[in-house]
């Protein structure tokens, strides 16, 4: 993993307070804390309300080292009695790179989403091709336009001007800790390339040859032509 990430898991949870949540994390050895909903970034692992879903799970600042994190916390939210349907999404922030104008940046990686759709759509279930919360649209001269007003599309621009990442919303809500790492790796690729210019070509080999296997075998388990 190349840049600084973090994520957003919603989930369903009934019956027990957020405090059980807490406590499974906390006996997975992770760090937690139950919070009314606001978009600062902690060192802990935040449990907080979704608009969507009912609640959520948000990350602290992922690196290639703390992103091993992310399979017990997976593990404690299912073992807490939470799980996911098709009103849930999980989002990934990736770091934006380089000096120069982030936003424009922003606008690359936004762009090579778009042309490397035919890649991704396999990964996403259907509920996610065309939901509210994370908008796509076919057009790409419509699809960059539209990233500049709206926040609840696929690709979220708006984080930029707040914390310095672009999330990205499409994909839907999982407890699979190897189907959510496979996501961040492939977004934290398609920022790479989207960054420095890459192509769908570029992106698929950089996916082939640099990412963690785990991408390379969800790709080629749904058909996506990698």
């Amino acid at each position: 993993m190349i840049h600084r990430t973090g994520i957003e898991i919603e989930f369903g949870f009934d019956d027990e307070p957020l405090d059980v949540v807490v406590e499974t994390l906390e006996d997975q050895g992770l760090d937690a804390a139950v919070e009314e909903y606001n978009h600062h970034t902690r060192d802990h692992w935040k449990v907080t309300t979704d608009s969507s879903c009912g609640y959520e799970l948000v990350s602290p600042i992922l690196t290639s080292t703390t992103v091993r994190t992310v399979a017990p916390a997976m593990r404690a939210v299912t073992e807490a009695g939470g799980y996911v349907n098709d009103q849930c999404g999980f989002h990934v922030h990736v770091e934006v790179p380089g000096d120069n104008d982030k936003f424009e940046t922003g606008l690359a990686v936004a762009a090579l989403y778009h042309d490397a759709y035919d890649l991704l759509v396999p990964l996403l279930r259907p509920s996610r091709h065309d939901n509210r919360y994370a908008r796509f649209v076919d057009d790409r001269a419509d699809w960059l336009a539209l990233l500049t007003a709206d926040r609840y599309t696929a690709v979220n621009l708006q984080p930029i001007h707040r914390q310095g990442t672009i999330e990205f919303r499409q994909h839907h809500g999982t407890l699979n800790s190897r189907t959510a790492l496979g996501w961040v790796y492939l977004c934290d690729a398609l920022t790479a390339e989207g960054a420095s210019g890459g192509t769908v070509d570029s992106l698929r080999k950089r996916l082939r040859y640099v990412s963690p296997p785990v991408v390379v075998d969800m790709l080629e388990t749904v058909g996506a032509p990698l």
